[in-house]
């Protein structure tokens, strides 16, 4: 009698999670807080499905990569756990929500370590990311134009329509279909991966470019800088999907794309003057520097706070405003509800342990993606996508506390799960 094989259901439910890890499929508990429920059911099925699956394995519990993400999960445990003793009881439900968001992408880690992943397993895996990547690029492309629409029926083309997180999301998009390019045979099934991603650049391109989001044009010019020094043909790629994007908005409609060309530049300009020490005209990146110093004197007060934070309670606490503007309202005092930055958010909340936890773990994705790029060939293209996205990563963190968004949180952990699985099996031989 012929056994039953688990690697295809947990194959199949690891895959649907990639298709699906950008897409917001969440569950509301609250207008401010979120589970993202489709990514943790078929998470939840790969941890059901992984122990009988034969590539099921926990002999990596040596490997820095499972100690370092150990370590941080006993952190996180104990000092929230320690704090809360101390603190305010009515803080005690927020507090346990907060520290189970930072467990459960911890969680899935280890869960996505255990397996061994082979060249089947990373085909299918990332095929299906690859029509993940289109899906929502589609779906985002159709959310902006709409949104675009509604603005200019108001006589409004300058608002910004795409949100800040977005953006990583769509640079991932745009890198990941753009290196699959490379693989690509002259067969009927892979010119019709080629309409895909050509559809998938385009699209993700036009909302970053129209969508006067200042993360989004960090993004796109750190992914020049590099493509020019890794790669000239897909830097040359690049140029033309945003000049092909560019001019199929301006054929459009001139007049709105010039409005809208000279708010995008007005700004970039900001951004620029923010990096280069200018005076900044622009109230988004003010409230960035107000909430950090006040950030920073809260940590100054006391040594234990400032070694270990607050036990995962958030920068809204410290019951503190600031001062913001609003197109309707006009000037108005505003609560803090977040850092407005990952390195000060995970400051805030673990100290200077934590966010020397972070720097470790930001440091070990990049390096994984930069060192699989050399040994295993077969598969830099996707390497390669993650090298630069994940440096994109890096820089977006310094403005945005993207770990606090669950979906993005759960992909930086499982992304980086399998790269450290795979350089595992490849070093140790072990890779069937």
């Amino acid at each position: 009698m012929k056994k039953i094989s688990f690697q295809y259901p947990l194959l199949f439910f690891l895959s649907i999670y990639f298709l699906i890890a950008f897409y917001p499929l969440q569950f509301y508990l609250s207008p401010e807080s979120y589970i993202p429920l489709g990514q943790i059911i078929f998470l939840l099925l790969v941890a059901i499905f992984s122990p009988i699956a034969k590539i099921f394995s926990f002999k990596k519990v040596n490997y820095f990569d499972f100690k370092i993400i150990l370590y941080l999960l006993f952190y996180v445990v104990l000092n929230s756990s320690f704090q809360s003793i101390f603190d305010d009881p009515s803080l005690m439900r927020e507090r346990i929500l907060s520290t189970l968001g930072t467990l459960v992408p911890l969680l899935a880690f280890f869960m996505i370590l255990s397996i061994h992943y082979t060249d089947r397993y990373m085909n299918t895996i990332f095929r299906y990311f690859f029509y993940g990547c289109f899906i929502y690029s589609a779906y985002y492309f159709e959310y902006f134009v709409s949104r675009l629409i509604s603005n200019l029926q108001i006589n409004d083309s300058t608002s910004r329509i795409a949100g800040q997180r977005d953006s990583i999301y769509l640079n991932f998009s745009i890198l990941f279909a753009m290196f699959r390019f490379q693989i690509l045979k002259n067969n009927i099934f892979d010119n019709f991966q080629r309409i895909i991603i050509i559809i998938t650049i385009l699209f993700a391109l036009t909302v970053m470019i129209l969508s006067s989001t200042r993360m989004g044009y960090l993004l796109l010019f750190l992914d020049l800088t590099l493509l020019f020094f890794m790669n000239r043909k897909y830097f040359m790629l690049f140029i033309i999907s945003m000049l092909l994007a560019t001019i199929a908005f301006y054929l459009i409609d001139p007049i709105i794309f010039n409005e809208k060309f000279d708010y995008n530049l007005k700004r970039l300009n900001t951004m620029v003057n923010f990096f280069t020490g200018v005076a900044a005209d622009t109230m988004g990146l003010d409230i960035r520097l107000n909430i950090w110093g006040i950030i920073v004197e809260e940590m100054k007060s006391s040594p234990v706070q400032l070694l270990f934070g607050t036990g995962e309670m958030g920068v809204h606490s410290l019951g503190e405003s600031y001062i913001g503007y609003n197109r309707t309202t006009g000037y108005a005092v505003n609560p803090i509800q977040t850092a407005e930055s990952q390195y000060f958010d995970t400051l805030f909340r673990r100290g200077l342990i934590g966010i020397t936890f972070l720097f470790i773990i930001l440091f070990r994705v990049i390096y994984l993606s930069f060192r699989l790029i050399k040994i295993d060939s077969e598969f830099a293209y996707i390497y390669k996508s993650f090298f630069i996205g994940f440096l994109g990563v890096a820089l977006t963190f310094i403005f945005l506390p993207l770990l606090r968004d669950r979906n993005f949180a759960l992909f930086f952990f499982t992304v980086y799960a399998l790269l450290s699985s795979r350089i595992y099996g490849i070093l140790s031989k072990k890779c069937i």
